[in-house]
């Protein structure tokens, strides 16, 4: 078997989603517009990689290369001393490689983690991260293995959506269907997202949450502005807020491709008492019936949670009628110093002693 392999760093987005939506696997975090954010926000550099035979593409996978993303929040001295050692630099890609053909599977993925070394190496890259998507795939991950990636279990619930509203209500607990029935009963106005201003008036509540929350967030303007340029008018991003007597309690923010809808985001106001998040749930799930999308992903959980946050995460996700699929976050150290000088001036207590340790 013959396989060519092309690296590109500019795409035909209309031929690229073309040969994805062959896979029912393929999800928005492949296509090229979703990489484009990050690229015109942060200078993220977007990679396509592609394995052909016999003129047909049966493997694709895009990928990011980030210098600036991951410091976004830092403060000026780390963005400026990481910038300018070159600390930062991960290529990462998400629920991929995407492969077409269960025949010869193994070595085309083989092709494509060899394409992403060669990447990695021409780029300067010192980290590389990237997750396999957990609907069914056709290759062995342990192929992985073979070029240094370490492994950690990660994993999804995703609701099947081949069956009416009323049918998946039915199945769900007796507990869920009542905390439906109760937010429904809070008078809470459903808004379908379809202008910028109220895109922006979520953004800022997603904002002000992780700030409560001690998050280390600063707001980013151009990014909400381009991930709404890019996304929207394709109809790759549906957002529901919900109201009542017009103040914002909540949102959930979904990103659709391909009749696979993943849950990228939900945030409550302090009012969590009046069930926001599930009244959300459910209209987001209801709407992507309606408009005969196959699958529902919540969006990932640690399977094996320490925390209570974890906890309460995983047991909120697993109240929706999806089944708990695993799938796997990889990592690969290429510059071990420089990704551990990296880690340590995200916390301004160990950049005076790693400085030292770097000039001695």
């Amino acid at each position: 078997m013959t396989l060519e392999v092309n690296i590109s760093y500019t795409v035909d987005e209309k031929l690229w989603n073309q040969n994805l939506e062959k896979n029912m696997a393929s999800t928005i975090y492949q296509v090229p517009s979703y990489s484009t954010v990050y690229d015109r926000v942060f200078g993220s550099k977007p990679v396509f990689v592609t394995v052909i035979q016999k003129n047909e593409v049966v493997g694709q996978l895009a990928i990011s290369i980030h210098s600036k993303f991951y410091w976004k929040d830092s403060n000026i001295f780390s963005r400026t001393l990481g910038e300018k050692l070159k600390l930062n630099s991960i290529l990462r890609w998400e629920y991929g490689p995407i492969i077409h053909i269960s025949d010869d599977a193994q070595e085309i993925l083989d092709k494509l983690l060899l394409a992403v070394n060669q990447i990695a190496e021409q780029n300067d890259v010192n980290l590389i991260r990237g997750t396999t998507y957990p609907l069914h795939h056709v290759y062995s991950i342990k192929i992985f293995e073979k070029y240094g990636y370490n492994p950690t279990n990660w994993a999804t619930y995703i609701t099947e959506l081949g069956h009416d509203p009323i049918t998946l209500y039915d199945s769900l607990s007796k507990e869920t269907r009542y905390d439906i029935r109760k937010s429904e009963k809070n008078d809470l106005e459903l808004e379908v997202v379809n202008n910028f201003s109220s895109f922006k008036e979520y953004s800022e509540l997603a904002l002000s949450a992780r700030l409560r929350a001690g998050e280390k967030r600063k707001e980013n303007p151009l990014f909400v502005e381009k991930f709404w340029d890019n996304l929207y008018d394709k109809g790759y991003l549906k957002v529901f807020l919900a109201r009542k007597n017009g103040e914002l309690l909540g949102a959930i923010e979904n990103l659709v491709f391909n009749q696979n809808v993943i849950q990228y985001g939900i945030v409550n106001s302090p009012k969590t008492q009046l069930l926001g998040g599930t009244f959300l749930t459910w209209n987001a799930i209801k709407w992507s019936m309606e408009n005969h999308c196959r699958t529902y992903d919540m969006g990932g959980i640690n399977p094996n949670p320490t925390t209570e946050k974890e906890k309460s995460i995983n047991f909120y996700k697993s109240k929706w009628g999806g089944k708990q699929l695993d799938y796997v976050r990889y990592v690969k150290i290429r510059k071990p110093g420089k990704t551990k000088l990296s880690a340590a001036l995200s916390d301004p207590k160990k950049i005076s002693k790693k400085i030292q340790t770097l000039f001695k």
